[in-house]
């Protein structure tokens, strides 16, 4: 039995494995698609921590005009144009009052339900990224 673990040791150390490029490790760090309650989850543990660091009816004061669910839209797709993984919580500007994190997080869902972006996340219960979709036609 020895003599057969020694052959198969020496075997394996013979065999070359195929080294994965960095290249793919970047595209497999987010296998995880980010579930609508993911979002929702995450947007209200970011409004939770934005009632401690902001009075929110300050900033209500000096918004002048309401924000649209498409300007909303634009300012997403403006934010993922470079293809790149984007922080969810990077899309919502630490200077926004209530009404305009909540146009933004419509206009999050709303671009997921067209398919323009998708949310993923590298595991379980961690930061979700949001990404454009990839509309090339020829995968």
């Amino acid at each position: 039995m020895t003599l057969a673990l020694n052959q198969r040791a020496v075997s394996r150390e013979l065999i070359h494995e195929r080294q994965v490029s960095t290249e793919l490790e970047d595209q497999r760090e987010f296998h995880i698609r980010a579930t609508l309650f993911d979002l929702i989850t995450a947007f209200q543990q970011l409004e939770d921590r934005r009632q401690f660091e902001f009075d929110d009816d300050y900033y209500e004061e000096l918004q002048e005009e309401p924000i649209t669910v498409e300007e909303k839209i634009e300012f997403v797709e403006r934010m993922l144009e470079s293809g790149d993984p984007v922080n969810f919580t990077d899309l919502f500007p630490g200077h926004a009052n209530k009404a305009e994190r909540i146009v933004t997080f419509l206009a999050i869902l709303e671009l997921i339900r067209l398919k323009h972006i998708t949310s993923v996340q590298s595991g379980h219960f961690t930061e979700i990224y949001l990404q454009k979709r990839n509309t090339d036609t020829n995968s």
